[in-house]
């Protein structure tokens, strides 16, 4: 599940995956932030992006926002 924190975490890293690896030393205990979690985060701001943009169907966006609530 995506919390406050983990946004957090990845807007503070800037989306860097690697930089926030090189800083902990166990990245899975990172305040609960997994690389699993990284990944949805990167996910989701994609699709935001892409619906954004215009680009994707009504059906795919009307997905995503469902993902999101």
């Amino acid at each position: 599940m995506i919390t406050q924190k983990k946004l957090e975490i990845y807007s503070s890293f800037h989306g860097d995956i690697d930089g926030w690896c090189r800083m902990t030393l166990n990245i899975d205990s990172f305040s609960g932030m997994k690389r699993e979690d990284w990944y949805l985060i990167d996910n989701l701001l994609q699709e935001l992006s892409m619906i954004k943009k215009g680009i994707v169907s009504k059906e795919y966006e009307k997905k995503i926002w469902e993902e999101l609530r």
